[in-house]
């Protein structure tokens, strides 16, 4: 029945269209609501390290250069040409990219999470809560992970399932925020952020 749904919602142009609008909002939503959230609950000096962690967070995300737009192209490509029995035999796309490429940005979140921990111990980023700090940006840089699995869902006509998906997420994750102004401790809420996002 729900995949009878989604299946039929992929193909209504308005649909597909609210959807992605009820994301990109609530995409708004959460950049306030971050800043918001934390300009509360941490003291001057650690909100300005906070913001240095951010800063630390973007470039991470960034440095997958696009790649994910390569293999959205290719997997494109193969997905359309499957019907036709085209995909395979001209070689244009393995199913071990995603893997590799998984690992590759599997990789990035690692090496950005080691110069984290390295600008903490260096006194770049000066800050008495960085077990709240390392949860947080581990669990804002797993969305390059989610970058992928947009990608490989938009390939193969998944929009609606991924918009959907992320709403979730989002919902669930401005909740967790939120909660911050109403007695939950922020290791409690950043560690639900982590835990949603993975």
């Amino acid at each position: 029945m729900v995949r009878a749904l989604i299946n039929a919602g992929e193909r209504s142009a308005r649909v597909l269209t609210l959807a992605k609008l009820a994301s990109v909002g609530l995409s708004m939503i959460w950049g306030f609501a971050v800043t918001y959230v934390f300009v509360r609950a941490l003291p001057a000096e650690e909100f300005r390290a906070f913001l240095l962690l951010i800063a630390f967070n973007n470039f991470t995300i960034s440095a997958e250069f696009g790649i994910t737009n390569v293999i959205y192209s290719r997997l494109r490509r193969y997905w359309l040409g499957a019907g036709e029995g085209i995909g395979v035999e001209q070689g244009d796309f393995r199913h071990e990219e995603i893997g590799v490429l998984f690992l590759f940005l599997t990789s990035l979140i690692v090496i950005g999470g080691a110069v984290v921990i390295g600008a903490m111990l260096l006194g770049v980023i000066r800050t008495q809560m960085p077990a709240i700090f390392l949860i947080f940006f581990f669990g804002s840089a797993l969305n390059i992970l989610l970058l992928l699995a947009k990608r490989a869902l938009a390939a193969v006509d998944r929009n609606l399932l991924w918009e959907l998906t992320d709403i979730a997420r989002r919902l669930a994750g401005l909740a967790a925020l939120f909660s911050v102004l109403e007695g939950l401790s922020l290791l409690a809420s950043v560690t639900s952020l982590l835990l949603i996002n993975v």
